[in-house]
């Protein structure tokens, strides 16, 4: 029992590291690489 908590605690803080940012797929680096040189500054 208290393993699986501690267990439920550890994901509960690796979900929580990943709320502040979006997740990007390599299409969508593909994408944004191209705005940056067709866009600069």
């Amino acid at each position: 029992m208290e393993e699986q908590n501690r267990k439920l605690q550890q994901e509960l803080l690796e979900e929580r590291k990943n709320t502040n940012f979006t997740q990007t797929y390599p299409k969508g680096w593909e994408r944004i690489r191209n705005l940056i040189q067709s866009n600069p500054g």
